[in-house]
C-alpha cells in the first residue's frame, strides 16, 4: 500500500497534469492555438486523457455500490486517476446507513 503522503503527491501532480492536458487540448480544438510540444508528449497527454476518462466511467459505475455520489466521485477519480479508484475500491461494499 502506498502511504498517505504519496497519494497526495500523486493527487495533486495528477490533478495539474490532467489539467494542463486538457487545457492544450481544448485551446488547440476551440481556440486553434498551436502548441510547439513535441509530437510524443501530445499523444502522451492524449492517453493520459483516454486512460482517465476509463476510469472515471468505471468509478461512475462503481461509486453507488460503494455508497457514493457516482458524478461528484466519476469527475473526482478522472482528475486524480488511479488513486482515487483504488480509494473507492478500498472503501467498505456496503456502508453503514
Amino acid at each position: 500500500m502506498l502511504s498517505t503522503v504519496i497519494k497526495t503527491i500523486i493527487k495533486v501532480v495528477s490533478i495539474g497534469l490532467v489539467s494542463g492536458v486538457l487545457s492544450l487540448e481544448l485551446g488547440s480544438l476551440v481556440l486553434g492555438i498551436s502548441v510547439p510540444l513535441p509530437p510524443l508528449a501530445l499523444w502522451f497527454g492524449r492517453f493520459v486523457l483516454i486512460a482517465h476518462g476509463i476510469e472515471a466511467i468505471a468509478a461512475v459505475v462503481l461509486a453507488p455500490d460503494r455508497g457514493q455520489r457516482s458524478l461528484p466521485y466519476g469527475i473526482y477519480v478522472f482528475f486524480v486517476g488511479t488513486v482515487g479508484l483504488t480509494e473507492l475500491l478500498e472503501t467498505n461494499l456496503w456502508p453503514q446507513r
